[in-house]
């Protein structure tokens, strides 16, 4: 059984332009959203964006 590092996302805050690495809970409670449905958006248009952030898989 291999184990993989949990997900991190890149988040962009679109007003400023600043970008930061975070796990999935951290961001669920930044953005209040599920992460279901991040990952949702993710799976389907490789973003989620709103008017304020911009989410991506971290490299």
């Amino acid at each position: 059984m291999v184990l993989s590092a949990p997900r991190r996302y890149r988040v962009t805050d679109t007003m400023s332009g600043d970008e930061i690495d975070l796990p999935a809970a951290r961001l669920e409670a930044i953005l209040g959203i599920e992460i279901g449905y991040i990952d949702w958006c993710l799976a389907c248009d490789g973003i989620f964006a709103n008017g304020r952030w911009r989410v991506t898989v971290a490299p």
